[in-house]
């Protein structure tokens, strides 16, 4: 009874999904200023630039993200015509290729039908996953690569296991900075188990990311390096971050990862136990590197809820194959109810979003903020904004392509921070358009965004005219001060 209600709640979750994803395939849903960074780098992409300089003409670039998510966009939005469309039908499929190897890794390893699907249930029950398949970040793919050498890798005892293992791992480097917890399981694995197999693991893994990085690097003469490699260490860490990333951790998890919250102590329990009794399956140590990665990114200011996207997976995964492990006893049957509590409980938590995908489906009515521009309306040209969506819907180059990097570029070079200062101070651009409070107090503009020289400057030359409600943000529009004083006098 317990493993059927697992399986008609997977049903339910991945019925949810699939209707949220097709009714917002083409709109503003999910698109904040991260996703508006990606669209930029697509638009990029697509003209031929795979990293900008980091500054040229007056325009910022600056960026973490790996190449590989950034070339398949680009090269889904040139077949597309659309790079939105494109980005949000990519993250999409890699959800869904997520969620398959999810539940093959949990057939391999012995759990049966229901708590396989218990597993992808409690999954993309949660908000995390759903937000990854059905917004334009990177997340999933480097994810579901990590995931595809695990399986690879504990299923067969060949080296041509050994070396596709090793390329699934490189990729998913190329994906993303931080998918290092993939390979440290592969290796740690290999070490144990059989490491006549490391030679060939080793060699595919460096072969690979350098083929593919070194690809990179020509293909954007030399930007690769600036970008990444240069701005790699650019966040702010500290050691009070450090301490703190437990409590934001498990703070996030409550808030937009539910399921994996509820199950998190069972998997701990299992992992513990199955220490102990030196039975540790992959899963089970690849889901300790990968709390121990998802830890260390969390105590940086710029990492979000986006990053427990591998918690999100790796713990449902975890408790599904320790469910089967446990096989008919009282354990089996409770870790088969928490795995089907924890998919209910997300799915009444995030029950609004489906149920207005629905009536959207059904009705054939729109949200008016759903299926347009970010900022509709006129804005003064030219416009400096957070939000590079902005500048990307209205077919222009971001001044900012991502305004948590832009602080990182001026802090390292003071010349291009005061000649950025003296833009504002000469009230050159037409309007400036934010996504917080311009409150110099606020930690968010010596931090996070910007820089507290850049905000001064805005404060000092701009003034807020209103505020306007978008998909992601309430914008603050603000125009140069002497426009508004005019404006303000010539009115009657």
């Amino acid at each position: 009874m317990v493993l059927a209600a697992d399986g008609l709640l997977a049903g339910a979750a991945l019925a949810g999904f699939a209707l949220v994803a097709v009714v917002h395939l083409d709109d503003n849903f999910h698109v904040d200023h991260v996703a508006g960074a990606w669209l930029a780098l697509i638009a990029y992409a697509t003209d031929g630039t795979l990293y900008p300089p980091l500054h040229e003409g007056g325009v910022f670039a600056g960026t973490r993200y790996m190449p590989l998510g950034i070339v398949l966009d680009a090269g889904a939005a040139w077949i597309a015509g659309d790079a939105l469309v494109a980005g949000k039908l990519v993250a999409a499929v890699t959800v869904c290729a997520l969620l398959t190897m999810t539940f093959v890794l949990a057939r391999m390893l012995g759990a049966g039908l229901p708590l396989a699907l218990g597993a992808v249930g409690a999954i993309i029950a949660t908000y995390t996953a759903q937000f990854a398949g059905t917004t334009i970040y990177g997340d999933a793919l480097a994810l579901a690569l990590q995931l595809g050498a695990l399986a690879v890798v504990s299923s067969a005892t060949g080296r041509r296991a050994a070396l596709v293992a090793g390329v699934l791992v490189a990729l998913a480097f190329t994906a993303k900075f931080s998918a290092l917890w993939g390979a440290t399981t592969v290796l740690l694995w290999l070490m144990v188990h059989d490491r006549r197999r490391l030679p060939a693991f080793a060699a595919a893994a460096v072969g690979t990311a350098a083929v593919v990085l070194g690809l990179a690097e020509l293909a954007s003469h030399g930007g690769f390096l600036d970008n990444v490699l240069g701005l790699s260490g650019a966040g702010s860490l500290s050691l009070g971050g450090l301490l703190d990333a437990p409590e934001k951790t498990w703070i996030l998890l409550c808030d937009k990862a539910r399921a994996t919250a509820i199950l998190l102590p069972f998997a701990a329990a299992i992992v513990l136990v199955a220490a102990a009794r030196r039975s540790l399956t992959i899963v089970d140590v690849a889901l300790v590197l990968a709390a121990g990665v998802t830890l260390a990114l969390m105590a940086d200011i710029g990492v979000d809820f986006n990053h427990l996207l591998d918690l999100t997976v790796l713990v449902p995964l975890v408790v599904a194959v320790g469910c089967a492990r446990a096989g008919a006893a009282r354990l089996g049957v409770v870790l088969a109810a928490a795995l089907g509590l924890a998919t209910a409980l997300s799915l009444l938590h995030g029950r609004a979003e489906a149920r207005e995908a629905a009536i959207q489906l059904v009705e054939g009515e729109t949200p008016p903020h759903q299926r347009v521009p970010a900022f509709s309306g006129p804005l003064p040209e030219p416009i400096f904004t957070e939000d590079p969506t902005i500048a990307v819907q209205r077919g222009q180059r971001p001044v900012a392509l991502d305004s948590y990097m832009l602080l990182r570029v001026l802090r390292g070079r003071p010349a291009l921070r005061r000649a950025l200062v003296a833009r504002f101070e000469r009230r050159e651009f037409g309007s400036v358009v934010l996504i917080a409070d311009l409150d110099l107090r606020d930690p968010w503009w010596t931090d996070s965004h910007l820089g507290i020289d850049v905000a001064r400057a805005i404060e000092r030359n701009y003034v807020l005219t209103r505020n306007i409600r978008g998909p992601a943000f309430r914008y603050r529009m603000l125009v140069p001060r002497d426009r508004a004083v005019r404006r303000s006098q010539s009115m009657p």
